[in-house]
């Protein structure tokens, strides 16, 4: 456990050294390891590291209470019935956890893990048939709860490394978001650098009464005066503008401190980056969305992540090592195609 993870556990940690100095250095590390060079850069870029801690202490936090998840727990817990068509899926899921498995294979002592389990989750819409005031109805518009590509990825000893762990990831991930926001800008820069560029190439024909032989506008020659004065000053205004443009991508003079910019509006931004909801559906047995009251369908809770990858859902589970299916992957094998 680094000294980043005590951001994210349950008691509130203060956000002043020295854990807000390993979050800023961990920042610069992932997102640009440059932006280290540029003037007062660890208080500019502070607030959106603060922003970016309390978004992942957000998500740390909604991981409880703890499901216990095994084949025998799936016939009790009606998420597990939603989340795995079988008892045999969940089985599956266990028998290809590679991260738990190495756990239990590190940890000779312990008897079980806990882990963040995610999910992709959709609800789709589809006609179906359904039973309308005691009548069975053909073509109904019904909509159902999808939960597909299990992964149990985050695994930790107890719920309050978990927790830790778990807000760990989620601030590397928006810190990559943040790299991402950078990389984007740079590839508009250079897009830009190419445009003016050409103008300025034009400009210089302009000034020497020079033509192109496959462009389509007019001969430099064939113009008035007037003509070649207002398209001189026409180009020179693009050329400003698009110098203005490259700067704001970070490409330009100041790129540093530009792109010290982006990058902490990226990460005040953290909480659109990645939003957090909590799902409430009242599910039947064929996983179809009912109404909250009507009784045919069981309340099912759980959280939803949306951004910095695929909509996912997620929840903290157990697993016991007794529970663990028998023909897992073989560690070893799977830590050589790593």
């Amino acid at each position: 456990m680094g000294l980043l993870d005590r951001l994210f556990g349950r008691a509130a940690a203060p956000t002043r050294a020295p854990l807000l100095q390993a979050a800023l250095q961990r920042a610069v590390e992932l997102i640009e390891p440059k932006l280290a060079l540029a003037r007062d850069w660890q208080s500019s870029l502070t607030p959106g590291v603060e922003a970016a801690i309390s978004c992942a202490r957000d998500v740390a936090g909604r991981l409880e209470p703890v499901l216990p998840l095994s084949r025998a727990a799936w016939s009790d817990s009606a998420l597990l019935r939603a989340a795995f068509a079988t008892p045999e899926a969940v089985d599956e899921t266990l028998r290809t956890a590679r991260e738990v498995q190495r756990f239990f294979r590190t940890h000779a002592d312990a008897a079980q893990v806990c882990a963040v389990l995610g999910m992709q989750f959709k609800r789709v819409r589809q006609f179906d048939r359904d039973l309308v005031d005691g009548q069975v109805v053909e073509d109904v518009q019904l909509e159902r709860a999808s939960f597909q590509a299990h992964q149990l990825k985050v695994v930790a000893a107890d719920p309050e490394a978990l927790r830790q762990a778990a807000g760990a990831r989620v601030f590397n991930d928006l810190m990559l978001a943040a790299a991402r926001r950078l990389a984007e800008a740079a590839a508009r820069g250079k897009d830009l650098s190419v445009v003016r560029a050409m103008l300025q190439a034009r400009l210089r024909m302009l000034e020497r009464d020079e033509g192109s032989l496959f462009s389509d506008e007019p001969d430099v020659a064939n113009d008035g005066i007037a003509d070649l004065q207002a398209q001189r000053t026409e180009i020179e205004l693009q050329l400003v503008s698009l110098s203005d443009s490259i700067a704001a991508t970070g490409t330009g003079a100041d790129a540093l401190e530009r792109q010290l910019e982006i990058a902490r509006n990226a990460l005040l931004h953290a909480r659109e980056v990645l939003h957090i909801e909590r799902q409430q559906l009242r599910l039947d047995s064929m996983n179809r969305v009912l109404p909250q009251d009507d009784p045919r369908g069981q309340l099912v809770s759980f959280e939803t992540a949306q951004g910095v990858g695929a909509d996912r859902a997620f929840v903290a589970v157990s697993i016991r090592r007794q529970d663990m299916p028998d023909g897992g992957l073989r560690i070893g094998a799977v830590e050589r195609t790593l």
